[in-house]
């Protein structure tokens, strides 16, 4: 499998890339190099139209191979349902071309503070045929690493717009100020947008004919999950390989006839808690995935309620399991799994950091919600 393949070449320097906490721009490219960045870019357009389940899977192994590079390309994948979703059919043409280029797309969406009705703050304003963007980001994740922005703001009608412009434009100016202890390679920096052009073409918005609901929030929750979901994985293989290479026992399992940790009833036990809690986060995922690419197709209202509220519920259980193992692995594995050469703290901190880019309460929250009497989920900015 392509993914696996690129995965692997991964692994040798994992834990020395992570800990350098270099950006990863060099291995974003490269992962858009294999292809795999266009999978979900749909055949009418040229690309491999593959599910939201195939998406979901190929993010999982790479998640376990380097977590922050997962993230990375969150956003590119997003953009590709917001054009499917709201572009143009020139718009489409156009994007989708670049991304079947090989180029690579990020977020700019966040903002500090809290605004009405959750509109940015950041302008698009109108300047003769074309736009300026005004405003400041927070945790754009892939801008720094890719090639194209993908920025969000309300327009002079007050109404939510993306607007799409290379990295590289006159008046984007990225801080330096990613500086968090986990997910470093994202490169997840504030940015300034001052008198940016915007051409007319490259601004998203929702077709008045648009129904009100689609499934890009889901979109973006589907892809946080299977970061949250591979990271735990890999931890949880990295604690059966280092008690497969032990054979020191504590004294009380000396003390009971026991000759090495394989023996040991009480780790046996948790190793078979992890992996069932973390296989039926695999397999939650893997129900929310179908959903998800049942609801893209049809944008059906029950379907998309459906399957975001499958969604939630996957991101939240797969974060709690992924971060239960990531926490408890160093009790597992003994002081030995500590060793700073082995970086096995790695999973603890970027799940730890990605895991926080939403409040999973509210997640669970809106899952009890629809269980108890069907209130769908809430429609957030422009999905």
């Amino acid at each position: 499998m392509l993914a696996r393949d690129f995965a692997a070449t991964l692994l040798p320097d994992a834990v020395e890339r992570e800990a350098s906490g270099r950006p990863l721009r060099a291995e974003y490219h490269a992962w858009a190099r294999t292809g795999l960045l266009t999978l979900t870019v749909p055949k009418e357009r040229g690309g491999s139209g593959l599910s939201y389940p195939e998406l979901s899977e190929m993010i999982q192994i790479v998640a376990a191979a380097d977590g922050a590079l997962a993230q990375t390309a969150q956003s590119h994948f997003g953009t590709i349902e917001a054009l499917r979703s709201f572009g143009t059919p020139g718009q489409r043409a156009f994007f989708f071309d670049r991304i079947l280029a090989f180029e690579t797309f990020g977020n700019a969406q966040a903002e500090a503070g809290q605004r009405d009705q959750g509109l940015p703050a950041t302008r698009l304003t109108t300047d003769g045929a074309e736009y300026r963007l005004n405003g400041t980001k927070l945790y754009t994740t892939g801008s720094f690493n890719g090639d194209w922005i993908r920025a969000s703001a309300q327009d002079d009608e007050g109404r939510f717009v993306f607007a799409i412009l290379p990295r590289d434009t006159e008046g984007v100016h990225f801080e330096d100020d990613w500086h968090h202890f986990g997910q470093k390679g994202t490169a997840s920096r504030s940015i300034r947008f001052t008198d940016v052009r915007v051409p007319a073409d490259h601004v998203l918005r929702k077709p008045d004919s648009q129904p009100h609901f689609t499934p890009l929030l889901a979109t973006f929750q589907l892809t946080h999950s299977a970061i949250d979901i591979g990271i735990g994985r890999a931890a949880l293989e990295a604690a059966k390989a280092l008690v497969r290479g032990r054979s020191r026992v504590p004294p009380e399992a000396l003390a009971c006839g026991l000759s090495k940790p394989a023996d040991d009833q009480h780790l046996l036990v948790t190793l078979g808690q992890w992996e069932a809690r973390q296989r039926a986060a695999e397999l939650l995922q893997a129900d929310a995935a179908g959903r998800l690419h049942e609801a893209v197709q049809s944008l059906d209202r029950d379907r998309v309620d459906v399957a975001a509220i499958a969604v939630s519920a996957a991101k939240a259980f797969g974060a709690d399991v992924a971060l239960q193992i990531a926490t408890d692995l160093f009790a597992f594995a003994g002081a030995g799994s500590t060793r700073q050469e082995l970086g096995l703290d790695r999973f603890w901190r970027n799940l730890r950091v990605h895991s926080l880019h939403d409040a999973n309460w509210w997640k669970y929250a809106q899952v009890g919600a629809y269980a108890l009497d069907g209130t769908p989920p809430p429609v957030i900015g422009l999905q």
